[in-house]
């Protein structure tokens, strides 16, 4: 047994925590007035943890049982947080730029 299959049940736990993170900062920047600047990095966090935590709970029930903890898909969550942080500060940017010219 390798420390990843220990720590394989607090991952899948904060996979769908980080989830439930996104959904929640969805939800709150609907009736933002900031939704217009962060609204794309908001639902980047949401699909891509959303994949990310259903490859854990699934992917051992359709036998690939060892691809939870695979390169591939920590290698996929990086790059959804590298694309969410790029889309948050291009909203960031867009909006310093508005707030200047008014």
């Amino acid at each position: 047994m390798t420390v990843a299959d220990d720590l394989a049940p607090y991952i899948s736990f904060f996979n769908l925590l980080g989830l439930a993170a996104a959904i929640w900062l969805l939800v709150r920047l609907r009736s933002s007035p900031l939704a217009p600047y962060f609204s794309t990095a908001t639902w980047i966090l949401v699909v891509g943890t959303g994949l990310h935590a259903v490859n854990d709970y699934v992917s051992p029930l359709v036998g690939f049982d060892s691809f939870s903890d695979d390169a591939y898909d920590h290698l996929f969550i990086h790059v959804v947080l590298l694309a969410a942080l790029v889309a948050f500060a291009m909203g960031a940017r867009r909006f310093s730029a508005d707030a200047a010219r008014s």
